[in-house]
């Protein structure tokens, strides 16, 4: 898993909000998003109390230990 940057969690807290499904603290959460430049894509994301949200990625993308 790797830490979400501010500016998508954004996002995702945005589109789960617009969709009716909450992220749901210290719960793996499944999100789905729709937008027309991307089409359709599936997150799956994790928000640890007292830690900043993370969410399931590829490690090619991580770029240190969260």
């Amino acid at each position: 898993m790797i830490e979400v940057p501010a500016p998508l969690q954004e996002i995702l807290v945005t589109q789960s909000e617009k969709n009716g499904e909450p992220i749901i603290r210290d719960i793996p959460v499944e999100l789905r998003c729709t937008s027309d430049q991307f089409g359709e894509a599936t997150f799956l994301i994790y928000w640890p109390h007292g830690h900043k949200m993370h969410m399931l990625a590829p490690s090619k993308f991580r770029t240190g230990n969260a």
